[in-house]
Formats: C-alpha cells, structure tokens, sequence
C-alpha cells in the first residue's frame, strides 16, 4: 500500500510538472506573441459593444461556420465576455480563458488516456501532447475551434464512465451532456460528428439510457442550446435553413476530382497533420496542389518533377503507411480483447477502443468531401488520435520485447525533445515576426495572418503618435485580414475616431496610412495599383513582417476638406424579428430581442 501511495504521488507530481511544461509554452512572452487577426477582431469589438451597452447586445448566434451564412452557438463569446467584464476589454481577454482551458486539456488527456493505457505510456503521450506545436500554436489567439480538445475529450471519458456498471450515471450523463452541448458549438464538423459519435457508441454497447438520465441531459442541452432555438423562433428557422444549405454546399467539391484522387488526399491530409502533432516538425510539406485536376496521376504526377516534390511525397507515403499501421493496430487490439476474459478491465479497454475507432471513422467521412479545401482547424476534434495511436505501439513493443521499455524510454525521450526544438523554433520564429519578414516558414497557419500584439501595439502607437500632431481626420486601409484589427484596435483601444480609406473621396486634410506585408514591399509593390494612382509615399516605418506606408495625395489629385469625424455608428437595420430575412439581419438578433416573444417589442 504504501508502495502504491509513493508511485501516485509520484505520478501527480510528474502530471504536474508535464501540465506547468506545457503552460510555460502557451504562456511565453503572453502579451507579445499572442496573434490579432480578422476573427477576433471582430470578437474583439462584439464583447466591447456587449460590455459597453449591457447584455441585451448579446448575440444569439455565434461565429460563421467558414464560407457559408449558418452560424455557430455564441456559448464561445462567454470566457471573452466573463473575462472583459473584470478586466476590461483587451485582445488578452479574449484569449486568457482559451489558453487556460488549453493547459488544462493536459491533465485531462492523461486522465482518460489511463481508461486504456498504463501510467508510465500515459505520462510519455501526455507529455508529448503538452509541448506539441499545433496545440501551442492554437493556444496563442482566440479562435472557437481552440476549446474543442477540452470539451471533446471530457465527453469522451464521461461517456466511458457512463457506460461503466455501478457508476454515478447522473453525474456522467449531466458531464456528458455539458461536454456535448459546448464542444457542438464550437466547430460545424464537431456539431455532426459529436452526437453521432456517441450515439453509435452507445448503440453498439447496447447501452440503454434510461427516461431519467436522457431527461436530464435534454434539459442541459435546452439551456446550453437555448439561444439558437430563440433565433430560429424569432427568425422563423432561418439559421437551420443555412445548416442545410451549408451541408449540401460543404460536401459539393469545386473540382470534382476523382474519388482515387479524393481519397489519396484525405489520407495523406490526415498523415501531414498526425506527423505535425507527434513530431511538432514540417518533415511532411503540404503537395502542391493541381487545382484544375481531376485525376490523381496528374497530383502525382506533378509532384514526381522536381526532386524536392518527390522526396515530400516518399515521405507522405511513408507516413500513410505508419498511420496506416496505427490503424490497424486499433482493430488488432479491438479484436484481441473482444476475445479476451470479460473482467471489467478488458470490458473498458474495449469500450475505449470502440469509442476511439468510431471517433475516427466519424471524422474521416466527415472530412472526406473537404480533402481538396481542408485547413488546419478541422483537424481539431482528432487531435488525439495520433497519440493513441502512438501509445498502442509503446504497448506493442513493451509487450513484444524484450528490452521493450528501455526502447520505448529511448523512442519517447526522442519524440519528446524532438517537440520541444519544433516549438522553440516557432516561438522564436514568432518573435523574429517584429524584427524581420519570415517567408514560408509557418506551416500550421497561413503565413500572412499573423501579426504578433507587439506589432499591433507598434503600429497603432506610431499612427496615434504621427495623427495626434494632425488635425486632420485618420484613414486606413490593408489587406483584407488585417484591416478589421487595424480600426479597430485604434476605436477600442486608442479611442481614435477612423475610416476606411476611399480612393473616390479624398479628403484634403487626411492622415491616409496603409498597412502592407513587408514582402510587397520588397518587391516594389508598395502600393496598390488604385492606390499608387492618387498617392505618393510620405514615409514608411518597418514593423518586421509588415510595414507601416504613410501616404500624401498626389498633387494634381481633386480633394476636399471633410467634417471632423467623430466614432462611427452601425446603420440601423431591421431587428431579425421585422421584415425578410436578410443576411445583415442576423447580426441583430440578440438577448434584448427575445422580449418580442413576450410581446415587449410589438
């Protein structure tokens, strides 16, 4: 006994120090490296405008489901709102409760892990899994894809739980239902696959959930659901209209490709992002991409020309074979204690191994029509599947040999440090983001997202600073993904009064300043054609993987002098309740419109 008592306080303590490990990376230099793009820009002014006139702005409806108008639950706004209402708003705000939840996802994986797998296996894939680059990465801006590990491996193991005998069925079901109704509103591939996942699991054990427990997991999905069930009552079902049409729509691929094709792209899109996981290394490159194809020898055959494409894609295939061995591994040991005794470890190994399998089957099919259009974020809901995988061959070889533990010591230790060089030469890549421009080195998110807080804070310091000594109104303008940061990081944060820049309308005594990837600049395009056209370059200020162009209206050019600008207003649009059904709308329908239900806004 008092063996056993030395070994778990051991094992909590090397939990501990794997969890603290894995917090120092998603911490690092905090409030200069955490990224500010167009999404939480636009989180960023929701909360300001919830914080700044009460919660009857509160949104009903959550973020987009990318590329189509259905929108997500708005269960993610709340760590933000929490978070900004004791602190107030900054772009730290939103994230602090994301990154939180991102450490905690380490305690929590080794805890289920240990359903299936001994303590030390356990400890070496928790350990791996704290200082892998794409949870790391992730964890370092506010996005609601990020919480997705947390809530779906809760469900998970409460699943497990509640389906072993003599457990505390209320409790595991109330854990269940919790873990299903955040995790379903965070990501439109976890809003299918979840419940399907834990339906077949259950239909498969033959698990009967009994009037009571289903009782009291419907009424925490009505709670939890309660704002989408009053948008689409008030908007007459029009955000369930846009999930229909956003399934039909996401499973149509532009290109029509071959099904070999399809399925060539879908395995090897899965063995890139495991490899990434377990190895926090771009040693598999995403393919170049032959978009205009149908067939998969043309892919291949393109990526055969050049002798850098043809080592990628040995190396893919490599990597699908291993998978492919992880795999099969999963249905190898599935079938071994399928045959095994009927204690109650073999049994809840087994469940383990149904729940993983189906998880992984689920998500396959549902990522199957994407494999052409796939990012990184749909990748979210199967983060531990590599892992568990991984932890099967540690069994294998533990078993099968006869220094196995020192090989599997030796195969760890590797695979360990081999994830911490991956995430320390990402951490200072990020903080080099400030100092220099970095071209193709980001593998995990697209490269010319990321702007870093410290170059945010630069930025908007040098515009406040130079338009303070002006008296003229500030224009901007940017690509796209950094525009909306831009405006508003000085509305919110710098309370500077900002337009958008329009070239049709120049204004005479304008601050006009345009912000451009440092790249462009390099290259001689400083300035887009339209905008080249009316102005020159005044200045420009380096800010490493962007650069600041203050710009003066050509002479010769018409302007005139424009009103002081004062903090520009939304134009008023009919509440969701009123009229048809617009996209713009939706937008409106928040917590102060559910008194149309009881009369109050008639």
């Amino acid at each position: 006994m008092l063996k056993f008592f030395k070994l778990k306080k051991k094992i909590i303590i090397l939990l501990l120090a794997i969890t603290i490990l894995g917090a120092v990376f998603r911490f690092y230099d905090f409030f200069d490296l955490i990224f500010f793009e167009i999404d939480q820009a636009r989180d960023y002014k929701l909360i300001n405008n919830v914080i700044e006139n009460g919660l009857d702005e509160f949104p009903l409806l959550g973020p987009l489901a990318g590329g189509t108008a259905f929108r997500l639950g708005s269960i993610y706004y709340i760590p933000a709102l929490v978070m900004s209402y004791f602190f107030g708003v900054s772009p730290y705000a939103l994230v602090i409760l994301e990154v939180l939840f991102s450490v905690l996802t380490i305690p929590l994986f080794f805890i289920f892990l240990r359903e299936f797998f001994n303590q030390k296996v356990s400890l070496y894939l928790t350990a791996i899994f704290s200082v892998s680059l794409f949870l790391v990465e992730y964890a370092h801006f506010s996005w609601n894809p990020n919480p997705i590990p947390f809530f779906f491996i809760l469900a998970l193991y409460a699943a497990l739980k509640y389906s072993q005998k003599d457990s505390n069925k209320i409790l595991w079901i109330s854990i269940l239902a919790l873990g299903m109704g955040v995790v379903m509103q965070l990501h439109a591939v976890t809003l299918i696959g979840v419940p399907l996942i834990v339906l077949i699991y259950f239909v498969v054990l033959k698990n009967k959930i009994t009037l009571k427990h289903l009782a009291v997991a419907l009424g925490i999905w009505v709670v939890l659901f309660s704002p989408w069930i009053i948008n689409d009552i008030l908007t007459k079902g029009e955000n369930l209209s846009e999930f229909k049409k956003a399934t039909i729509s996401k499973g149509e691929r532009d290109e029509h490709p071959s099904l070999g094709k399809s399925v060539f792209m879908n395995a090897f899109n899965y063995t890139r992002y495991y490899s990434i996981l377990l190895t926090s290394q771009n040693d598999i490159k995403e393919l170049v991409r032959v978009e205009s194809s149908k067939s998969l020898r043309e892919l291949i055959g393109y990526n055969i020309s050049e002798k850098e494409f043809k080592i990628n894609l040995l190396k893919g295939f490599l990597g699908m074979i291993f998978v492919a061995g992880g795999v099969l591994l999963l249905i190898l040991k599935f079938v071994y204690l399928k045959k095994a005794d009927k204690d109650n470890t073999a049994i809840g190994k087994r469940n383990f191994l149904i729940l993983i399998i189906v998880a992984q089957i689920i998500f396959g099919l549902l990522l199957f029509p994407l494999a052409l259009k796939v990012d990184s974020r749909y990748f979210f809901p199967v983060v531990i599947m590599p892992f568990i995988m991984l932890g099967l061959a540690f069994s294998l070889i533990e078993d099968k040999f006869n220094n196995g533990k020192k090989i599997v010591l030796v195969l760890f230790i590797f695979l360990f440090f081999y994830n911490i060089l991956g995430t320390s030469n990402w951490l200072k890549l990020a903080e080099s983001y400030s100092l220099k421009y970095e071209k193709n080195k980001e593998f995990i998110l697209e490269p010319y997202y990321i702007v870093t807080m410290k170059q945010w804070n630069q930025i908007v310091d040098k515009i406040v600073q130079i338009s303070d000594e002006h008296k003229g109104n500030l224009y901007v303008q940017s690509s796209p993904y950094h525009i909306r940061p831009l405006l508003y990081l000085l509305e919110i944060d710098k309370k500077k009064p900002v337009r958008v820049m329009d070239t049709k309308n120049l204004d005479s005594n304008g601050m006009y300043f345009f912000l451009r990837e440092s790249d462009d600049i390099k290259t001689g395009d400083a300035l887009p054609e339209s905008v080249a056209k009316r102005f020159d370059i005044a200045n420009k200020y380096d800010f490493g993987s962007v650069t600041l162009v203050q710009m003066k209206i050509k002479e010769g050019q018409e302007a005139s002098a424009q009103k002081k600008f004062s903090f520009e207003k939304d134009s008023i649009l009919p509440r969701c309740y009123e009229l048809e059904y617009f996209m713009e709308a939706r937008e409106k329908c928040m917590v102060g419109d559910i008194g149309y239900l009881f009369g109050k806004n008639k």
